[in-house]
């Protein structure tokens, strides 16, 4: 790496790391979120702003506020930066906190599994009825706290700690759970016993999710802070460009793929419209780095690694305000346009924000001294800019009527085409509260109906002036609100126990070792090897009259101090016999196993995880995944509830 990499790396790195606490100060939009990798079967959600729960998206970002739920034979993945939260059948989890400090997770009922590659995301703790877990170190963990009877909380909960180290804070004290150890927690009377931890199908279907990660690639070039980073390694490939450095370049596009043309819109507070993308693995190319095209080929350039990249919702530059229409076949619609932003071009929000922010989010991809020269007065950015022409992918800029925007259509199938002398003239607008979202849009669905408003996709179109009377009015008609889910009954937001701030109770004087949050060596300097992958669980069985019914209202949960100087005080430790290990539990190709294993052979193309619940697909998989990816078990084949 050049010296002038070098020094603008770490110049990124110090600018980016003191300045984030004066942008949350600020009232900023989140610099980090997590996100849907993954859902099968039936997966509700609920946002702080809704009433109702809705069908979970792939690639939906995670924030504070949020709820999810899944229904008898489902599973769910969500990825926070390295940290991996899987969840079992019949399972609800609320996230009561997700900021730069940590996560902080509610758990009422069911079974998470929760993988931590590194503890750069800052501390996790999971909330239960029977009081709190911190994890301590990185590792995998399982936590059952049961499924509860309509009118009382679960009687017990199992804190299983695969590999790491956690700490359960309960009514009776402070217990510290070990490797290869799990903790039985009683309600009433409340009382600790330990005993040497067993793994179940789902801890072993969990560990063919980790193992189908292979991220050796992607760590010499991504914080692993960046959410989504996992499955870059997977789905495509990494190139050094003589002008960029390491860029990435998706596999098994369909031909005329250019990004941002492939999902939908959905309207997320705080920052608004966010680009929901449909591929597996499209999450960290569209919210952070830049897309360029080389020779004929779109690549992701994800820019300087530093140790907390900064989420935005659309790496794009809108195009149109109220007055921006189209003709097509002879009808007026208004419309709205994005092009995807080339590296080193600025990223202005669309949302309200603060200078500090502005500068943040653009800090790994755009020169500083262009950084400095950004203001922000009232959301409106003062730029040099105007014009699409500016912009070095203008050919991909994307048109579609805006009710397909706002209706939360597939962009792909609403699409129309402009002459590119024409688009080539348009302005770049700052703002974009002339489009109001509709229901679908909040609950972030894709609406296919909304598509055909227009005649055909890519229809040939012309730059027309927005009909004044134009409104969706006739879609609305057409397009009811979302399907809801199913799920528990839920108590409202402003009813519920607040998460209070601050670092976990074992206070910042006391936390474990950490990893280093980022690479210290410059990209293309090779890192440690991804685990082996291993072969499919063998089948198993539903539990016996397993009940899903949630807790009405857990019982509160102790506060968390706020920091001090001196040590956050405690609960006293509880002394108790631990259980005696013949042999630690260790990952292997068969699942989790106790005793020294033989090494396990690096297969040269990843193979799928297992998927259960699900069959062999017959037809070839959609745009942008692997034909062997996630491979699934007939139905008949179930899994427990762990």
């Amino acid at each position: 790496m050049s010296k002038n990499l070098i020094g603008r790396a770490a110049l990124a790195a110090v600018l980016l790391l003191a300045s984030v606490a004066a942008s949350a100060q600020q009232g900023d939009p989140p610099a980090r979120v997590g996100r849907i990798s993954y859902l099968e079967g039936t997966v509700s959600f609920h946002a702080a702003d809704q009433g109702d729960w809705l069908p979970a998206t792939l690639n939906y970002p995670i924030i504070t506020g949020q709820s999810y739920w899944t229904e008898p034979r489902s599973l769910l993945e969500l990825q926070v930066g390295p940290a991996e939260f899987r969840l079992d059948e019949g399972t609800a989890l609320d996230i009561l906190l997700l900021d730069d400090s940590g996560s902080r997770l509610r758990l009422d009922q069911g079974v998470i599994n929760i993988h931590l590659r590194g503890m750069g995301q800052g501390w996790v703790q999971v909330v239960t009825p029977a009081g709190y877990i911190d994890l301590i170190e990185p590792g995998s963990y399982d936590i059952d706290v049961g499924h509860p009877a309509p009118d009382r909380p679960p009687e017990r909960e199992r804190i299983t700690v695969l590999e790491g180290r956690a700490e359960v804070n309960g009514a009776r004290g402070r217990l510290e759970v070990m490797a290869g150890e799990s903790a039985i927690v009683t309600l009433d009377p409340p009382s600790f016993t330990m005993e040497a931890a067993r793994s179940t199908p789902f801890d072993d279907w969990a560990l063919q999710r980790e193992r189908r990660e292979v991220v050796h690639e992607s760590e010499r070039y991504l914080s692993p802070d960046m959410t989504g980073y996992q499955d870059i390694d997977d789905y495509g490939a990494w190139q050094r460009d003589p002008s960029y450095g390491a860029v990435w370049f998706p596999a098994d596009v369909p031909p005329g793929w250019e990004p941002y043309r492939f999902g939908h819109w959905a309207f997320v507070p705080p920052w608004g419209w966010t680009w929901i993308d449909d591929a597996p693995w499209g999450f960290a190319p569209f919210h952070y780095g830049r897309w360029v095209e080389i020779e004929g080929r779109w690549g992701w350039w994800p820019g300087t690694v530093v140790a907390r990249p900064v989420y935005a919702p659309a790496l794009v530059a809108f195009i149109g305000d109220a007055g921006f229409g189209v003709a097509v076949a002879g009808a007026a619609l208004p419309a709205i346009a994005w092009v995807p932003l080339a590296p080193y071009e600025v990223y202005r929000p669309y949302y309200r924000c603060s200078p500090v922010y502005v500068r943040n989010v653009n800090v790994t991809t755009v020169h500083t001294t262009v950084i400095n020269n950004i203001t922000t007065i009232n959301n409106v950015n003062t730029v040099n800019v105007t014009r699409v022409s500016e912009y070095r992918n203008q050919r991909a800029a994307t048109v579609i009527p805006a009710t397909a925007f706002t209706h939360a259509a597939p962009v792909h199938q609403a699409a129309v085409t402009l002459p590119h002398d024409q688009l080539a003239q348009a302005h770049v607008t700052p703002t974009l509260e002339h489009l109001q979202p509709s229901a679908a849009a909040r609950a972030g669905v894709a609406t296919p109906a909304a598509a055909r408003i227009v005649p055909q996709p890519n229809a040939p179109a012309t730059i027309a002036p927005a009909p004044h009377n134009a409104g969706p009015a006739a879609l609305e008609r057409e397009e009811p609100a979302p399907p809801k889910a199913p799920g528990p009954a839920f108590t409202p937001r402003e009813r519920r126990e607040a998460a209070p701030p601050g670092p976990p109770p074992h206070g910042p004087t006391q936390a474990a070792p950490r990893t280093p949050a980022a690479p210290t060596s410059p990209p293309g300097v090779g890192q440690a090897p991804a685990s082996p992958q291993i072969a499919a669980p063998p089948p198993h069985a539903p539990p016996p009259n397993a009940q899903v019914v949630r807790t009405p209202t857990p019982p509160p949960v102790p506060p968390r101090p706020t920091p001090t100087v001196t040590p956050t005080p405690r609960s006293p430790p509880v002394q108790i016999e631990r259980p005696v290990q013949s042999a630690p539990l260790a990952p292997t190709p068969q699942g989790w196993q106790r005793g020294p294993q033989p090494a396990a052979v690096t297969p040269p193309h990843p193979q799928a995880a297992p998927a259960p619940h699900a069959q062999q697909p017959a037809t070839p998989p959609p745009h942008g995944q692997p034909p062997a990816k996630d491979n699934k078990k007939p139905d008949d084949q179930h899994k427990p509830g762990g």
